[in-house]
């Protein structure tokens, strides 16, 4: 029969070796936001990473298999990031009294605020270019980077959708189609952004208007 009184060290050194694990798992990431913004997915080194992090080779194919799935990890945290500031913002909106009137350009600032609250490295912005690119040869990675955007299309959906009734209108192409169409707007203004080499800082003032028409666009009056 198993002693009681031997679970609680034993319970107490694993929630210690897991405690440990997501704090090794996450300072790995925050050296991946700096090396791939640095180098790019694809010259950066696994060396360069655990040297950043202060970790050894070990430490980091403990936690992850590859760059690759490092790389997707940051990913995944920044878009986290956005679901919580969009959520944030979903229940301020929900809050506000219906009376309040509400119009296009405000629906586009609010879209504008829930998408670019994670805008805050350039570099890490253009690695993420360059990773796209680059995953066309690769199944695995295309698959993944296509699991990204379609969970990013219903992310903004969910946004649009609510923020479409508040002003009346609805979509004439469905849901998810608008959110598509919104998020191509997104990153057609961002790559003309990063191009000419303007602060980030513009980047909503000038999201705003062209996101504004393309909901004009791809809506119509709610009978």
């Amino acid at each position: 029969m198993t002693n009681p009184t031997a679970l609680g060290p034993r319970r107490e050194t694993a929630d210690l070796d897991t405690t440990r694990r997501k704090q090794t798992r996450q300072r790995l990431i925050d050296a991946a936001f700096t090396v791939f913004g640095e180098h790019g997915l694809h010259a950066a080194t696994v060396e360069q990473i655990t040297e950043a992090a202060g970790f050894s080779r070990g430490a980091f194919y403990s936690n992850f298999s590859s760059k690759e799935e490092l790389f997707f990890a940051a990913i995944d945290r920044k878009r986290d990031e956005r679901i919580e500031r969009a959520s944030k913002q979903v229940d301020l909106f929900e809050r506000s009294s219906d009376s309040e009137p509400m119009t296009v350009d405000d629906l586009a600032t609010f879209l504008v605020d829930s998408m670019v609250a994670t805008l805050d490295d350039r570099g890490w912005l253009v690695a993420q270019m360059e990773a796209l690119s680059g995953t066309f040869r690769d199944p695995a990675l295309a698959a993944r980077q296509f699991e990204i955007r379609e969970r990013e299309i219903r992310d903004v959906s969910v946004v649009l959708s609510l923020g479409m009734e508040r002003i009346g209108r609805r979509s004439v192409v469905g849901a998810l189609q608008a959110a598509d169409i919104v998020l191509a707007v997104y990153d057609r203004v961002l790559t003309t952004v990063l191009l000419e080499g303007v602060s980030l800082d513009d980047f909503p003032s000038r999201l705003a208007p062209p996101i504004a028409a393309t909901v004009i666009g791809i809506t119509e009056p709610t009978p």
